[in-house]
């Protein structure tokens, strides 16, 4: 699941969401599914996988046979209507070719025709809330540093929060700084980078790239790499020269095109330069020019 900054207003709904109809009680239980998937394991899910929930289900309440379409309108009336999240069909994969140019399917893949779908959140942009939750992250890890060494995995130490409380708060928040670090190095490297330059520049933001473990998120960075590439945040290029030298090169994900938007990316660069839109009006066009072929291939 991801936040964005784009609000998103379903249609009326042409079922009672809150009723008891067996078309509505299939919905609930896929949602149920989803919402448990992107828990667990926050992988993008296929329409194979959800198709055969449904279909289960509905053999379990004797329901009759509904379209994909049907179930999948009524999945995202609950999701949007009760989390604020919505079922957001991705495009196909690109097929890269070796200029990494890609030759995208030009065949209709967007909503319930898709075949993998993710969980975004759509509510509006809160930064007031968002504000305060960070600060609490911050004041959460704060206390478990202890002449400059993390100590938050110690359960001898003092604390008002729970050991899995604050294991939790530290490595999700490291897991999100890493990724959003690791996405923009590619981005702003015109979408296209060599595995040893971007591990280069990781190491220049303190991680760790020898193979030993990212302090609290316990995991080494090829470990790392290898979860963005299965959850679709990268995809990881390995190309043959004439000298049969291997390059491994990495570009940002369809997930990624869908969770962090260029309209995200420069409201992110906004911020952290302190630019509002009067003081640099081109911004985001200023961004086009260094991100590549980044967002070509979007579905809106």
């Amino acid at each position: 699941m991801s936040d964005t900054e784009v609000s998103f207003q379903p249609e009326t709904p042409t079922v009672d969401i809150y009723g008891n109809s067996k078309l509505v009680i299939v919905a609930r239980s896929a949602v149920r599914f989803l919402l448990s998937q992107a828990e667990s394991s926050n992988n993008v899910i296929t329409k194979t996988r959800l198709q055969n929930v449904i279909k289960e289900v509905s053999r379990k309440e004797n329901c009759p046979r509904y379209t994909f379409k049907q179930v999948y309108e009524v999945i995202n009336f609950i999701l949007m209507d009760i989390f604020g999240y919505t079922l957001h069909a991705l495009p196909p994969k690109p097929n890269f070719q070796k200029n990494n140019k890609s030759n995208g399917s030009t065949e209709d893949k967007t909503g319930y025709k898709a075949d993998h779908f993710i969980l975004l959140n759509k509510l509006p942009h809160a930064p007031t809330f968002n504000e305060f939750k960070l600060l609490q992250n911050i004041r959460i890890y704060d206390e478990t540093i202890i002449d400059e060494e993390y100590m938050g995995n110690d359960m001898s130490l003092p604390s008002n929060n729970t050991l899995e409380n604050k294991l939790s708060v530290n490595q999700d928040t490291v897991m999100h700084g890493l990724i959003g670090v690791t996405l923009t190095i590619i981005l702003f490297s015109k979408n296209n980078i060599l595995h040893q330059e971007l591990m280069n520049r990781l190491n220049t933001f303190g991680v760790p790239t020898d193979g030993t473990r990212i302090p609290i998120l316990n995991w080494t960075i090829d470990e790392f790499l290898k979860m963005l590439e299965k959850r679709e945040y990268i995809v990881k290029l390995e190309e043959k020269s004439d000298l049969e030298e291997e390059s491994i090169l990495y570009r940002i994900g369809r997930r990624t095109q869908a969770e962090f938007t260029l309209e995200n990316l420069t409201a992110m660069v906004r911020e952290i330069t302190g630019l509002d839109s009067q003081q640099a009006p081109s911004l985001m066009d200023d961004i086009k020019l260094t991100i590549g072929d980044a967002y070509d291939f979007r579905i809106q």
